[in-house]
């Protein structure tokens, strides 16, 4: 009795199912030497990639060219990108190739590129999808990590800028393993607002600077893929000015810092002021010069009328009463203009953290940087941040309501 046989066919067909379910030999990059190059009309590209010790086919289709196509020639050495699988007419194993680089760049850096082609072909990177920041933002998001130098800037400068806006801090790792599904979660959690008043008019996402392994969680696709579907406007703020990182491309404003990020999100205080000023002051003048020009008109038709019988008299007292009014609503115009820049200022200046904890107050926070303004929001053994205005204690609730 001959034991079970099978066809040719059906072996190679069981080769290419192990091989195309195999996790290690589906997502691989590979550097060699092309040789054999042969570029048919089909459009196609067919080589061998090989070292020193051994050799194997790769094909690389034409809708997956990219412009990468631009490197290949016979002795040059690449690293591709691709998964393995088996040619069944022929029995020959090859490499399905997606992407090409020269060789020399660095796997991280041909990874980077091979993304960022494939989200520009996907029009991910798109201008006319980006959105304009608000003007005067009240609610500002940050996605960064609670202890970084980043956080701290970024705090420092929205203060100082724009203290009217309430800051909310969604604390994520920045860096490892599982930083980019930490971040990818922050993000949307500004989605899961009950309501839309209570979501942030703009968000940075931002690190300090770092290699670009430290950086490598701001290329992962579900944090890129979180950015683009974020339903407030995002501001990038990753690393330094010369890094860049797939959510700087796909984010509506990038910018070279944190500390950036946090000016392009804020309008500045101090210009507000100015420019309220100015208006104040281009007003007056205005007026004055009309009141000038009229008198000059009065005083011009007074020479003219003097021959002119005593009853014009009647008139000029109208045009004195029409002066007087028109000076006594030019002083009120100014007087109401200069009280609601003080009221403003004022408001602005009693706003101000430092102002409250000048007076003698603290403010209270929990460690993630939420303001508490309620006691029955705080519960036994809950820790909370005490700022005075020169230091910062962490203190425990022992108790409640005396207890």
């Amino acid at each position: 009795m001959y034991p079970e046989t099978q066809s040719v066919s059906q072996l190679t067909t069981k080769i290419r199912s192990t091989i195309e379910n195999s996790d290690e030999l589906i997502d691989i990059w590979v550097e060699g030497e092309i040789s054999n190059l042969s570029q048919p009309r089909s459009g196609h590209i067919y080589f061998t990639l090989k070292d020193e010790n051994a050799q194997m086919r790769c094909a690389f289709f034409k809708q997956n060219h990219h412009g990468s196509n631009e490197h290949l020639d016979l002795g040059v050495s690449v690293i591709v990108h691709g998964k393995v699988t088996i040619y069944e007419p022929q029995g020959n194993l090859q490499i399905l190739i997606d992407f090409i680089q020269p060789a020399g760049i660095g796997a991280l850096n041909a990874e980077f590129e091979r993304r960022k082609q494939r989200l520009q072909k996907m029009g991910m990177f798109a201008e006319e999808r980006k959105r304009p920041l608000p003007r005067f933002p009240m609610h500002i998001g940050v996605v960064t990590s609670p202890t970084g130098a980043a956080l701290r800037d970024i705090q420092t400068i929205l203060s100082r800028r724009w203290p009217l806006a309430k800051i909310t801090v969604y604390p994520t790792e920045v860096q490892g393993i599982n930083a980019g599904i930490a971040i990818s979660n922050a993000i949307k959690i500004i989605s899961k607002a009950e309501e839309k008043t209570q979501m942030p008019e703009i968000l940075i996402v931002a690190r300090g600077g770092g290699s670009a392994e430290d950086l490598w969680a701001f290329n992962e696709d579900i944090v890129v893929e979180a950015v683009f579907a974020s339903p407030i406007p995002v501001i990038s703020g990753v690393g330094h000015e010369t890094d860049v990182t797939l959510i700087d491309l796909v984010a509506d404003i990038r910018a070279a810092t944190p500390s950036v990020a946090a000016e392009m999100a804020t309008p500045d205080q101090n210009e507000i002021h100015a420019h309220i000023q100015n208006l104040i002051s281009g007003q007056h003048y205005y007026l004055t010069s009309l009141i000038r020009n009229l008198n000059q008109v009065i005083q011009s038709h007074k020479m003219k009328m003097g021959n002119i019988q005593p009853s014009i008299e009647h008139y000029k007292d109208q045009t004195n009463y029409m002066l007087r009014s028109l000076n006594y609503n030019v002083n009120m115009l100014n007087f109401v203009a200069n009280e609601k820049l003080k009221a403003i200022s004022s408001q602005l200046r009693t706003l101000s953290p430092k102002a409250v904890m000048k007076r003698g107050f603290t403010i209270a926070s929990t460690l993630d940087g939420e303001i508490v303004t309620l006691a029955k929001s705080v519960e036994e053994n809950d820790f909370l941040k005490l700022q005075w205005q020169d230091s910062s204690h962490i203190i425990r609730i022992e108790s409640k309501d005396g207890k």
